[in-house]
Protein backbone atom coordinates (compact mmCIF):
# COMPACT_ATOMS: atom_id res chain seq x y z
CA UNK A 1 0.00 0.00 0.00
CA UNK A 2 1.08 3.54 -0.77
CA UNK A 3 2.12 6.17 1.39
CA UNK A 4 1.20 9.36 -0.02
CA UNK A 5 -0.25 12.32 1.57
CA UNK A 6 -1.44 15.05 -0.47
CA UNK A 7 -2.08 17.58 2.13
CA UNK A 8 -4.02 21.33 1.22
CA UNK A 9 -4.45 23.64 3.89
CA UNK A 10 -8.44 24.26 2.96
CA UNK A 11 -10.10 22.13 0.60
CA UNK A 12 -14.04 22.51 0.17
CA UNK A 13 -13.90 18.95 1.08
CA UNK A 14 -11.20 16.20 1.24
CA UNK A 15 -13.97 13.48 -0.18
CA UNK A 16 -14.95 15.48 -2.77
CA UNK A 17 -10.84 15.85 -3.54
CA UNK A 18 -10.23 12.56 -3.43
CA UNK A 19 -13.26 11.81 -5.89
CA UNK A 20 -11.93 14.78 -8.19
CA UNK A 21 -8.34 12.49 -8.12
CA UNK A 22 -10.11 9.10 -8.63
CA UNK A 23 -12.18 10.66 -11.75
CA UNK A 24 -9.05 11.48 -13.35
CA UNK A 25 -7.14 8.28 -12.78
CA UNK A 26 -6.06 5.69 -10.40
CA UNK A 27 -4.23 6.77 -7.56
CA UNK A 28 -2.44 4.72 -5.40
CA UNK A 29 -4.28 2.55 -2.58
CA UNK A 30 -3.55 4.42 0.39
CA UNK A 31 -3.65 7.88 -0.61
CA UNK A 32 -4.39 10.09 2.19
CA UNK A 33 -6.09 13.45 1.32
CA UNK A 34 -5.50 15.39 4.46
CA UNK A 35 -6.58 18.81 5.08
CA UNK A 36 -6.41 21.99 8.00
CA UNK A 37 -9.64 22.94 6.96
CA UNK A 38 -13.02 21.84 4.99
CA UNK A 39 -15.16 24.62 4.10
CA UNK A 40 -18.28 22.45 2.94
CA UNK A 41 -17.78 19.26 5.29
CA UNK A 42 -20.38 16.70 4.33
CA UNK A 43 -22.33 13.70 6.44
CA UNK A 44 -24.83 11.70 5.67
CA UNK A 45 -28.37 12.21 4.05
CA UNK A 46 -26.94 15.66 2.83
CA UNK A 47 -26.04 17.34 6.57
CA UNK A 48 -23.21 19.76 6.57
CA UNK A 49 -20.74 20.10 9.33
CA UNK A 50 -18.18 22.96 9.78
CA UNK A 51 -14.99 22.47 11.44
CA UNK A 52 -12.44 25.30 13.28
CA UNK A 53 -9.27 25.12 10.92
CA UNK A 54 -6.46 23.58 12.64
CA UNK A 55 -8.41 21.53 14.87
CA UNK A 56 -9.12 18.70 13.38
CA UNK A 57 -7.95 15.46 11.63
CA UNK A 58 -9.99 15.82 8.44
CA UNK A 59 -8.42 12.70 6.49
CA UNK A 60 -10.11 11.14 3.37
CA UNK A 61 -7.89 7.54 2.60
CA UNK A 62 -8.49 5.52 -1.07
CA UNK A 63 -8.89 2.04 -0.96
CA UNK A 64 -9.91 -0.84 -3.30
CA UNK A 65 -10.89 -3.38 -1.35
CA UNK A 66 -11.65 -5.77 -3.54
CA UNK A 67 -11.32 -8.72 -1.51
CA UNK A 68 -14.41 -7.67 0.20
CA UNK A 69 -18.07 -7.86 -1.04
CA UNK A 70 -19.93 -4.14 -1.21
CA UNK A 71 -22.51 -5.28 0.56
CA UNK A 72 -20.07 -6.09 3.59
CA UNK A 73 -17.66 -3.08 2.97
CA UNK A 74 -19.26 -0.97 6.18
CA UNK A 75 -17.34 -4.24 8.33
CA UNK A 76 -14.34 -2.34 6.83
CA UNK A 77 -15.19 1.10 8.04
CA UNK A 78 -16.11 -0.10 11.37
CA UNK A 79 -12.59 -1.81 11.79
CA UNK A 80 -10.89 1.27 10.86
CA UNK A 81 -12.85 3.23 13.49
CA UNK A 82 -12.63 1.35 15.97
CA UNK A 83 -8.71 0.98 15.67
CA UNK A 84 -8.42 4.96 15.42
CA UNK A 85 -10.13 5.06 18.88
CA UNK A 86 -7.78 2.12 20.50
CA UNK A 87 -4.93 4.18 19.11
CA UNK A 88 -5.96 7.33 20.35
CA UNK A 89 -7.25 6.02 23.75
CA UNK A 90 -3.27 5.71 24.52
CA UNK A 91 -2.74 9.75 23.91
CA UNK A 92 -6.31 10.94 25.55
CA UNK A 93 -7.61 10.32 28.52
CA UNK A 94 -10.02 8.05 29.20
CA UNK A 95 -13.99 8.11 27.83
CA UNK A 96 -13.68 11.21 25.72
CA UNK A 97 -13.89 9.68 22.74
CA UNK A 98 -16.84 8.24 21.03
CA UNK A 99 -17.93 7.14 17.37
CA UNK A 100 -20.31 8.27 15.03
CA UNK A 101 -21.21 6.07 12.27
CA UNK A 102 -19.85 5.36 9.61
CA UNK A 103 -16.47 7.00 10.26
CA UNK A 104 -16.53 10.25 12.24
CA UNK A 105 -14.68 10.24 15.85
CA UNK A 106 -14.94 13.05 18.57
CA UNK A 107 -13.30 13.86 21.40
CA UNK A 108 -15.34 15.66 24.04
Amino acid sequence: MDHSIIYLDEVVSTNDYARDILRKGKPAEGTVVAAGFQSAGRGQDGNTWESEAGQNILITMILYPGFLDVSKQFIMSMTIALGIVDFLEDYLPDDILFIKWPNDIYAS
